[in-house]
């Protein structure tokens, strides 16, 4: 990732916070038979100009259409994974207000991450430490009304 100015890491902050999603997403079975995940940090919008600002800017990330509802004004995405994105996470933290919270789920989720390149079978305790990182985020990026999650104890909050 580029090194970026404090001024432009916190408008991509900005951009993280109003339009974008910090989540942990599952790739499927491997050869081994276990679940594998993946960190990522995506920014929706219909202004694709700013999304190609974004991916130039950071020098990460890739750009791609989202589907759009027959009514709507066409949509992008701009998206970036694994150390990439943590890389991200970690340069605009100081400056994220709403989406701090899962960048700090997401930082920890790839502080269990393997060395690239190596081939390293995780224990079982690390693979349902990755789990309750990637629960925990699902539930703060869950739609609807604000709940309170205590463990797998889920309260709406007042």
């Amino acid at each position: 990732m580029n090194d970026l100015a404090p001024d432009i890491r916190a408008y991509i902050a900005g951009l993280v916070d109003g339009e974008g999603c910090v989540g942990i997403y599952s790739c499927g079975i491997s050869r081994r038979v276990r679940e594998h995940f993946t960190l990522q940090v995506k920014v929706s919008s219909t202004d694709h100009e700013i999304l190609m600002w974004l991916r130039d800017v950071t020098g990460i990330g890739r750009l791609r259409s989202q589907r759009s509802r027959p009514r709507c004004k066409p949509a992008w995405v701009w998206e970036t994974k694994s150390r990439q994105a943590t890389a991200l996470l970690v340069s605009i933290h100081p400056w994220l207000r709403i989406k701090k919270p899962q960048a700090d789920t997401a930082i920890e989720f790839a502080g269990t991450m393997t060395p690239r390149g190596t081939v390293h079978r995780i224990g079982e305790e690390v693979y349902a430490h990755r789990e309750v990182l990637r629960r925990r985020l699902r539930m703060m990026n869950r739609r609807g009304p604000d709940l309170v999650g205590i463990g797998d104890i889920r309260v709406e909050s007042e």
